[in-house]
C-alpha cells in the first residue's frame, strides 16, 4: 500500500510502499477513503508531541470502508463494506477517569490514531472496532473525515466540559479549522456567537455560517467590543482555539464575572499570565478541553446529518500532496480544512 511516512522530525513526509497491516483480534482493516489534515499534524511533524514514535504514518481525521474484520465480539457489530470514522483515543477503560467517561484523559494508557499509532495518511489502516462509528447515509466520506476532530472537539468543549445554554454569549477566539466549526456548534446549542480573528476572510465566512458578531482583533479593541454586545458585562463563555499567550490572556479579559473560558487550543511550551484577583474576585473559570469521545463523534455525525453543522472543506488533494497541504496550513492556512482524497476511485467517480 502507499503511505506517507514521517521518518524524521522537521523533514517532509516520504511516500513509501508498505505491507497492508495485519488485522488482530478486535481490529478492523479499513480502506482509507479520505483523511483530513489538522494543525496538530504540524506539531507532530515538528516533534512537539513527545509520545510520537518514528517512523509514523500520521493522520487522525479519518473516514473509510471496512474491508476485513478481526475476531471478537467488538467486530460483530460491523460487516465488510460498512463506512466508518473513528474517535482517535484508545484508552484503558478501567481507570477512574475512564469509568467517569473522561476517556480523553485516561490515567493509565492513552494511544491515539495518527499519534502513537499509525493513522490515515495511507491506503489502509488498522483500528480497534471499539473505536469505530458508522457513517450515516447522506454524509460523504469527505464530510465524515472532519467529524472526529475538527467538529466533535467543539461539541466536547461546549456540551461536556461546560454546558453552553441557549441565549448565552459565546466568543470564538480564532477562526481556524476548529474554530470555524465551533461557531456552528455553539449556534446549534442556541448561543449568541461572536468571533474574533485577524483574518477578515475567515470572519466573513463565519458570518455566513451564523456568527452574530465578528471582530478583527488587529483593528478593534476586543474587550470593549465584547462589552458593547453584552450590555457591558462581557462574555458568558470564551472558546479559546489558539493557545498562545496573547490570545489566552485576551480571552480571560473578555469574560464577565462568573464567566468561563474553555481552552481548546494549545501551543507546546506556551504559558500565559492572569490576574489572581480577576479570577478569585470575579469567580471566573478557566477550563481545559481535550479532543473528543466516541459519543461526541456519534452526536456530531447526527448534527451533520441534520445540517446543523456543515463541514468546511476548502480544497482537496491527493495522498502524495500531504507536504504541500502542511506547508499551506503552516503559512496561509485553509478556510476550514484541506483534505486528502486517498482512494483514487473518488477522483474518477
Amino acid at each position: 500500500m502507499r503511505a506517507m511516512v514521517l521518518e524524521r522530525f522537521n523533514e517532509p513526509l516520504q511516500l513509501r510502499d508498505l505491507p497492508v497491516p495485519a488485522v488482530g483480534p478486535g481490529d478492523l482493516l479499513v480502506k482509507v477513503k479520505v483523511c483530513s489534515v489538522c494543525g496538530t499534524d504540524l506539531k507532530i511533524k515538528a516533534g512537539k508531541i513527545p509520545t510520537v514514535p518514528l517512523p509514523l504514518i500520521p493522520g487522525h481525521e479519518i473516514a473509510g470502508e471496512i474491508v476485513k474484520l478481526g475476531a471478537g465480539a467488538a467486530c460483530e457489530e460491523f460487516k465488510v463494506g460498512d463506512r466508518v470514522t473513528f474517535p482517535i483515543y484508545i484508552t484503558c477503560g478501567q481507570c477512574l477517569n475512564c469509568k467517569r467517561g473522561q476517556y480523553t484523559v485516561c490515567l493509565n494508557s492513552i494511544k491515539r490514531l495518527g499519534f502513537e499509532l499509525n493513522g490515515g495518511f495511507a491506503e489502509y489502516m488498522v483500528a480497534p472496532a471499539d473505536n469505530a462509528v458508522k457513517i450515516p447515509d447522506g454524509i460523504s466520506y469527505a464530510e465524515a473525515a472532519l467529524v472526529p476532530d475538527a467538529i466533535a472537539t467543539s461539541l466536547h468543549a461546549f456540551n461536556d466540559r461546560i454546558k453552553v445554554a441557549p441565549g448565552e454569549n459565546v466568543l470564538i477566539l480564532g477562526a481556524g479549522g476548529l474554530g470555524i466549526h465551533g461557531v456552528q456548534v455553539a449556534k446549534a446549542l442556541g448561543a449568541t456567537v461572536s468571533v474574533a480573528d485577524l483574518d477578515d476572510r475567515k470572519l466573513a465566512i463565519t458570518k455566513q455560517l451564523g456568527a452574530d458578531y465578528t471582530f478583527n482583533t488587529g483593528t478593534m479593541d476586543l474587550v470593549e467590543e465584547c462589552k458593547k454586545v453584552t450590555g457591558g458585562y462581557g462574555m458568558d463563555v470564551v472558546g479559546e482555539y489558539v493557545g498562545v499567550s496573547a490570545t489566552s490572556e485576551l480571552g480571560v479579559k473578555c469574560l464577565r464575572m462568573a464567566g468561563t473560558m474553555v481552552m481548546l487550543g494549545y501551543a507546546p511550551g506556551t504559558e500565559f499570565k492572569v490576574s489572581s484577583m480577576d479570577i478569585a474576585m470575579g469567580e471566573r473559570v478557566i477550563i481545559g478541553s481535550r479532543a473528543m469521545t466516541k459519543q461526541n463523534v456519534i452526536d456530531t455525525l447526527r448534527m451533520v446529518a441534520q445540517r446543523k453543522v456543515i463541514p468546511q472543506i476548502e480544497q482537496e488533494f491527493m495522498l502524495e500532496d500531504v507536504n504541500t497541504v502542511m506547508d499551506k496550513l503552516a503559512t496561509t492556512g485553509f478556510m476550514g480544512r484541506g483534505i486528502l482524497i486517498i482512494d483514487q476511485e473518488l477522483w474518477t467517480s
